[in-house]
């Protein structure tokens, strides 16, 4: 437990164990080392994410933003569990990476929460190993979940799963820069799959490429200015949206529709 003020040289280095407990309560604003912790404990006070560092969560990481004033510009926070079953607190990040081998869930928690769990990254999202329940009934409760992504969202590996359950919980990501999805990695939904929202909202264009796999099931076109630039080819199993902004397809393919059995809707608004 830190009670007063944290000074960081900048050359030391810590991993601690997983089942450690780092407890910052200093009524005064400090910033939070870049180190690896197990369970960290950021509460008590004002706090300043590192600036080009990164924190590195394994087990917990308590966070109230409606009791405090939380500084990450520049940060990465990197959760890299290898547990299972882990539920996320609504918070705003500048980066996230997962880099674990557990899995977790951003709308799914054992306390009650109300309304829908609002994740927002300022930067980049990325995922590299694991997997990610984006709202599931897997818990005691389950929470619609929102990601709003202003830079890149790359899955290099793991799962990112936007929708688990069968519950009525809704999933939506709303992304400003690239989709990348690599080989091995895996965007899908294995539940109620039409409960599921995956929005392109930027302003400049935005690539969508990689060899992963993407299963899309429900999904908008809703940009002020540019084009949602294909450089594979893509398949929008259920309902496209198309408010506003283009799709360049170039030399791939746009799928509408699972299958014949299944086909697919376009609501068209504006763009081509």
């Amino acid at each position: 437990t830190i009670t007063g003020n944290i000074t960081y040289g900048g050359t030391a280095t810590a991993t601690l164990d997983c089942d450690s407990y780092v407890y910052i309560t200093s009524p005064s604003s400090q910033t939070i080392p870049p180190l690896n912790y197990g369970n960290l404990d950021a509460m008590g006070g004002d706090r300043i994410f590192p600036n080009g560092g990164t924190i590195g969560i394994c087990s917990g990481f308590n966070v109230n933003p409606t009791l405090h004033t939380y500084t990450v510009t520049g940060s990465t926070v990197n959760y890299f569990s290898p547990d299972t079953g882990w539920g996320m607190f609504p918070f705003t990040y500048h980066n996230l990476t997962f880099s674990g081998t557990g899995s977790f869930s951003m709308g799914g928690g054992w306390s009650s929460y109300s309304g829908t769990k609002v994740i927002n990254v300022l930067g980049n999202f990325t995922q590299t190993n694991g997997m990610i329940n984006f709202t599931t009934n897997g818990y005691d409760f389950s929470n619609s979940a929102t990601i709003n992504i202003s830079g890149n969202m790359a899955i290099t590996g793991g799962t990112f799963n936007m929708k688990q359950g069968t519950d009525s919980s809704v999933a939506t990501i709303n992304l400003q820069g690239n989709l990348v999805v690599a080989n091995p990695g895996i965007l899908t939904a294995t539940g109620t799959s039409t409960a599921t929202d995956f929005n392109f909202t930027g302003t400049a264009n935005q690539l969508v490429s990689g060899t992963g796999t993407i299963n899309l099931y429900r999904s908008t076109i809703n940009k002020p200015s540019g084009y949602v630039v294909l450089q594979r080819s893509l398949e929008i199993k259920r309902v496209l949206t198309m408010t506003s902004g283009n799709i360049a397809t170039n030399v791939n393919t746009l799928t509408l529709g699972g299958s014949t059995s299944n086909v697919g809707t376009l609501s068209y608004t504006s763009g081509f």
